[in-house]
C-alpha cells in the first residue's frame, strides 16, 4: 500500500519514530517507523521529516485500526529508503 502527503506531525522519540500523514482528501493516517537510532542511521532526522514536507510512504495497514500503517520504505524528494 503506498500513500503521498504531507508529515502533519512528528513523534521522534523512543521505541519508534511516528508521523501523521495528512493524504489528499482530509484523511490522516499513523504512520509508524523504525527507532530513532535507525531513523538517525538512514539520515532521516526530525529536521528531514519536518511538518510540511511532502513524502510518500509504502508499508502494511494495521489489522485493526483503519488509520494506522506500518512504513517499509519512505521517499522523501528525489530519495527513496528501505526501513526494513
Amino acid at each position: 500500500m503506498g500513500l503521498s502527503g504531507t508529515v502533519g506531525e512528528l513523534f521522534y522519540f523512543n521505541p519508534h519514530v511516528t508521523l501523521t500523514l495528512e493524504a489528499p482528501g482530509g484523511h490522516n493516517w499513523l504512520v509508524v517507523l523504525g527507532s530513532p537510532y535507525r531513523m538517525q542511521k538512514l539520515g532521516l532526522t526530525s529536521a528531514a521529516l519536518k511538518v510540511g514536507t511532502k513524502i510518500t510512504v509504502i508499508g502494511f495497514p494495521h489489522r485493526t485500526d483503519a488509520d494506522t500503517m506500518r512504513a517499509e520504505r519512505l521517499v522523501v524528494g528525489e530519495r527513496s529508503i528501505e526501513l526494513r
